[in-house]
Parts: structure tokens; sequence; C-alpha cells
């Protein structure tokens, strides 16, 4: 099992800037963006952020063409054209690992994805 975490990169702004209208709008987009990925299942766990169960094998992979998909996407709202970017935090799970575990691990991959810089993709393994 593998899961990643994402977090809409300067939500804030776009909710503060155009209204909540577009940050529902913009939420909307992401959610169709990760509807169309076959290989995962995704949940909308609150606010901005998603959760992804990916198979193992191409976690990775699949996580970065979601965040290349959502940077190359324009959200037409009014006479506006707004774009994001997403980070992602993903942690494969190991044998006997609880799942509180491999969350709080994704967590921090997560904020270290955010803090290394926007739009980017942290892996961890378990140690």
């Amino acid at each position: 099992l593998t899961i990643a975490l994402i977090d809409v990169n300067d939500f804030k702004t776009v909710n503060d800037t155009y209204g909540h209208a577009a940050g529902d709008a913009m939420l909307t987009m992401i959610g169709t963006i990760l509807r169309d990925v076959h290989e995962i299942t995704a949940y909308r766990i609150g606010g901005d952020e998603f959760a992804l169960l990916l198979p193992n094998e191409d976690a990775e992979s699949i996580a970065v063409r979601i965040r290349k998909k959502v940077a190359g996407s324009k959200l037409q709202f009014g006479d506006q054209k707004l774009s994001t970017s997403i980070s992602i935090g993903v942690s494969r799970r190991v044998d006997g690992e609880s799942i509180h575990s491999m969350l709080c691990r994704a967590d921090d991959a997560l904020y270290e994805a955010k803090d290394a810089r926007r739009q980017h993709l942290q892996s961890v393994q378990p140690v």
C-alpha cells in the first residue's frame, strides 16, 4: 500500500483574492483530475487536502503525473484564468507498520515537499 497526501499550494490566496466560489471551483477541478486517474483511489480529507491510495509499483510516477496535470490546468473563473500547483508527500507501508505511522510519514513528507519548494513531490521510506 502506498499513500500520497496532496496539499494545494497557496489555496488561501485563491479564496482571499477571488472568493470561496473560486476556491470551490479549483477544488472541483483538482477532484476531476484525480477522478480521471484510474490507478488510484482519491479522497478529499478536508480543506484543500486530498489523500490517495496508489499501487506500490508506480506510486511516484503516478504522483508526478498528477502534479504535472494540475500545474498545466487552467480554471476559467469569470474573466480570470486561474492556475495552481500542488505539493505531494508519498509513503509506502512496510510489513507490520500501522496505518497511523504510515500517514504520519506521508504527512511529514508533504511538509518537506512544501518547505523544499512549491509544486514538489517528496517520497519517504521507513527507517
